[in-house]
């Protein structure tokens, strides 16, 4: 109930802001790993992590509103008609109030955008002898010797190599690395 009262406020928001001509750049990469997402649990009929990604969508969108970002149109379309499915009734209340004579439910499926999916940094995980002890922010197509000059530059990193010999360095590309003192 709190989900349906949550999506009808954003929609309530979505019709008081000014016509808004860009999204926030996190509400459109997210939407578009949601379509992905949820694409892929309708699919494998793996419907709570689907609405668990639409929450998370859903939350990110209001963050947006409150920061008095927006969202488009065509973002805020793209949310309802994957959200259909699994609220059929607000989705369509929504969707004849953006205008539409047409149904939603004879909508084609969005597709989502691969450019907008991909991330250009990712999060590597720094451990020492198998503990995690810190984490750093790495390009994708970063190698490991730049990977591992980030790690040891770490504050984190260099209070735990304190008075240790670096034995042997693991790297597991872009997931990653592991210094055995």
């Amino acid at each position: 109930r709190r989900f349906i009262e949550k999506i009808w406020r954003i929609g309530q928001q979505f019709f008081k802001q000014k016509n808004s001509s860009v999204s926030k750049i996190s509400v459109q990469k997210l939407l578009h790993k949601t379509i992905k997402k949820v694409s892929e649990d309708i699919e494998a009929m793996k419907f709570n992590t689907a609405i668990s990604t639409l929450m998370i969508l859903a939350n990110e969108m209001e963050s947006a509103f409150a920061q008095g970002s927006g969202v488009t149109r065509e973002d805020y379309k793209k949310f309802l008609q994957i959200l259909s499915p699994f609220a059929p009734h607000v989705a369509e209340e929504l969707w004849q109030r953006l205008g539409h004579k047409k149904s939603i439910s004879l909508e084609s499926w969005p597709a989502y955008d691969l450019s907008k999916i991909q991330d250009a940094e990712i999060k590597i995980v720094v451990q020492i002898n198998g503990k995690v002890r810190a984490e750093i922010m790495a390009q994708v197509d970063d190698g490991e010797d730049e990977v591992r000059k980030k790690a040891l530059a770490n504050e984190v990193v260099l209070r735990h190599l304190a008075g240790g010999e670096i034995k042997k360095v693991f790297y597991v590309k872009n997931r990653l690395i592991n210094i055995v003192l």
